[in-house]
């Protein structure tokens, strides 16, 4: 699916149809926007710079939080998180990541109760995660 959001390009690939629970259904990136990174598609197109390149592979996961702008290309395959704490601020300009990432599994059972009722779980094999917790970090 490609969207233009305030004069950026983002890509989010439609994933392949999966097998769970013994139904065949599509599974979409698992991208998390934090309430502290936007709440509203306005909020969310105020973190993206005119020009911006953001590319998500089907099989990727995002987590974006707290003051993150996105100012050039990000393109994702695998998983990652960028996470800004209150006060600080990440500039993303340059980004390219590719390891295993995450992946959905079903759960028969489970003794944790919610994961028993979803019937799923998100196996976190490899996460590449930038944080910043005062100042400016810029991603280049």
């Amino acid at each position: 699916m490609l969207l233009r959001l305030a004069g950026a390009k983002v890509d989010v690939e439609e994933n392949a149809e999966k097998m769970y629970a013994g139904i065949k259904i599509n599974f979409p990136p698992l991208i998390t926007l934090l309430p502290s990174f936007a709440t509203s598609l306005t909020q969310v197109k105020s973190h993206m710079r005119p020009g911006a390149d953001v590319h998500v592979t089907a099989r990727s996961a995002l987590v974006l939080e707290g003051d993150v702008d996105i100012e050039g290309s990000l393109h994702v395959d695998g998983a990652v998180e960028i996470r800004a704490a209150p006060g600080a601020k990440i500039v993303v300009k340059s980004l390219k990541v590719a390891n295993k990432g995450w992946f959905v599994t079903s759960v028969e059972s489970s003794n944790d109760v919610l994961t028993a009722m979803r019937g799923f779980k998100v196996v976190k094999e490899e996460t590449k995660i930038f944080e910043a917790v005062e100042g400016e970090l810029v991603i280049e």
